[in-house]
């Protein structure tokens, strides 16, 4: 259980939850890619174009470019990814606040060019700490809830009990407190 604010308990996802989240949203934007822009880009005569020192195709500027916007817009406006939706997952503020764009930006734009430059390796820290969080949420200042604990205490006073669900762990608050 993860309390964020006086009386409002919320029950942490499993790790594998939020890696086949992950995996259904990196499937989602494959697809995307090559349904869409992979088509556009070959019809448009834009496959063999370089640009930036003639380093990097337009097909792999689109395709960075769909990654960043997918995660950014989709956790602004929803507080979760097509991925996390399957799972019931949900991204929060860890004040318990609706996530501000800061936040959306520094977990989904700039977190996530850190891991990728790390080789994904950052993504790893969820399994060592018991919030489950990664650098990309530390970064952000938020984690990753299970949604039904968000509703219910959306609705109820926050008199949250939970139940012991073997795939879901409590924590205790630590508010600003970032270990690596």
């Amino acid at each position: 259980m993860y309390q964020v604010t006086e009386g409002k308990k919320y029950l942490v996802p499993d790790t594998l939850i939020r890696i086949l989240a992950y995996t259904i949203d990196i499937l989602v934007i494959w697809s995307i890619k090559h349904i869409a822009i992979i088509p556009l880009i070959n019809m448009l005569k834009l496959d063999s174009v370089r640009v930036i020192f003639d380093t990097f195709s337009i097909a792999t500027i689109a395709s960075a470019v769909l990654y960043f916007v997918y995660f950014f817009f989709l956790t602004y406006f929803f507080g979760q990814t097509f991925g996390k939706t399957i799972f019931g997952l949900k991204v929060m503020s860890q004040k318990g606040n609706k996530l501000t764009l800061s936040q959306v930006f520094f977990r989904e734009v700039v977190g996530r060019i850190i891991s990728k430059q790390l080789f994904n390796l950052p993504y790893l820290m969820i399994l060592f700490n018991e919030k489950r969080i990664g650098l990309h949420d530390y970064i952000g200042d938020t984690f990753v809830v299970n949604e039904k604990s968000y509703s219910y205490n959306e609705i109820n006073t926050g008199n949250y009990e939970s139940h012991n669900h073997p795939e879901q762990m409590e924590v205790e608050p630590d508010y600003g407190k970032h270990n690596f």
